[in-house]
């Protein structure tokens, strides 16, 4: 099988050799930590952001209830004043200028619990879902979850007890993710390249049994 790593980076550390036997889970090589270690050290600060963000958030909404509440009583005391006025005005026992002020007061404080409410709305808006489960840290534990995968990748190890072959890597070489270095040969795996002439292909098919037959050393 192909060895390839997960991860781009240099080769920090080789433990192998051509022709090499190693057992499964054996360490192979290494590529260097430190670039994904800030990214990681990174992921996490923008995590503790994304949450302190949230827990601001939160608070903002809880204010703007409390906001929105004090208005609500507000406007009460203002609509039993401004009722109380109109009676008295009808019984001549207060003034057009002092009922139209209570009036206007009653008015005042149903603009006042409008822009409360609005505000709240707004508020709970840049909220979204609360704790854990809001979108902006998800994403951040995410991306948490992806470095600290890079990290556990800079290591590749033996899939198989084999041999190791066609191995040119040293250290400090430059690798990329996905791309061969090396072959592992397993000890229960074998496979044999067959060129077969086309007058023959005709008589073949998936699943049909071979003999082999082996001149080498």
């Amino acid at each position: 099988m192909s060895v390839a790593t997960q991860v781009s980076g240099a080769v920090a550390q080789l433990l192998i050799s051509n022709h090499q036997q190693v057992k499964k889970g054996a360490l192979l090589y290494s590529i260097e930590r430190r670039p994904y270690e800030i990214a990681l050290q990174q992921a996490q600060a923008n995590l503790a952001t994304a949450e302190l963000q949230v827990e601001q958030n939160q608070a903002a909404v809880t204010a703007a209830q409390a906001e929105v509440h004090r208005n609500e009583v507000l406007l009460a005391n203002a609509k039993l004043h401004a009722e109380r006025s109109a009676h008295l005005k009808r019984t001549d026992l207060l003034s057009r200028p002092q009922a139209h002020e209570h009036a206007a007061d009653y008015k005042e404080a149903q603009g006042q619990l409008a822009v409360a409410k609005a505000n709240l709305i707004e508020a709970q808006r840049k909220l979204g879902v609360p704790g854990a489960d809001n979108a902006a840290v998800r994403a951040a534990r995410a991306t948490v979850d992806k470095a600290q995968w890079d990290i556990d990748h800079t290591e590749v190890r033996a899939q198989c007890s084999g041999t190791i072959a066609e191995l040119s890597l040293q250290p400090g070489d430059s690798v990329q993710a996905g791309q061969s270095d090396f072959v592992l040969i397993c000890n229960n795996s074998y496979w044999v390249d067959a060129n077969f002439k086309e007058t023959s292909l005709s008589r073949i098919h998936v699943g049909q049994q071979a003999e082999v037959s082996v001149d080498m050393y």
